[in-house]
C-alpha cells in the first residue's frame, strides 16, 4: 500500500527523468576527462549503466589501479570471471570506472598512475618479455 500511495501521489518519472539527466551529464564528464587525461587508453561509451570499461595500453596491468588508491571512487580490476560476464575475452588490461560519481578528478589522479607506467613499459619493455620499441636501432 506505501508503494501505491507513492506512486499515486507523487513524481516518480520526473524524479527518474531528472536522475537520468543527471547521470548523463556525468557520463559526459569521465568521458571528457578520459578524453583529456587518458589519450593512450580505450575506452566504451555506455547507453545505460553507470560504468566505464577502459582497456589500457598495451604492457600495462589493470592491476596498477591498486596504486592509485588516491582516486575518489571505486576502481575495479576487470578480470576474468567479471569479463566474461560482459562478454569479453580475458586477460583484457581493463579498468571498470564509475561514472555516476561524476568526479573527473579520479581519472586526472589514475591517469597519472597509467601514463608513468605507460612511459615505463615504453622505455624498458614488459616482464613477459615483449620489449618496448621493437625494432628500434641498438
Amino acid at each position: 500500500m506505501a508503494i501505491a500511495d507513492y506512486l499515486s501521489n507523487y513524481d516518480w518519472y520526473g524524479q527518474v527523468k531528472s536522475f537520468r539527466s543527471m547521470y548523463a551529464e556525468r557520463c559526459r564528464a569521465m568521458l571528457t576527462s578520459l578524453e583529456e587525461y587518458m589519450p593512450s587508453c580505450t575506452w566504451t561509451v555506455p547507453d545505460g549503466g553507470f560504468y566505464t570499461w577502459v582497456t589500457l595500453p598495451e604492457g600495462l596491468d589493470a592491476k596498477l589501479c591498486c596504486r592509485a588508491r588516491a582516486c575518489p571512487g571505486r576502481i575495479r580490476v576487470g578480470h576474468g570471471v567479471l569479463l566474461r560476464r560482459f562478454g569479453l575475452q580475458p586477460p583484457a588490461p581493463v579498468l571498470l570506472l564509475p561514472h555516476s560519481r561524476g568526479d573527473p578528478r579520479g581519472v586526472r589522479r589514475l591517469s597519472t598512475v597509467v601514463n608513468a607506467e605507460k612511459e615505463i613499459v615504453d622505455m624498458f619493455g614488459t616482464a613477459s618479455g615483449n620489449e618496448a620499441g621493437a625494432g628500434s636501432d641498438r
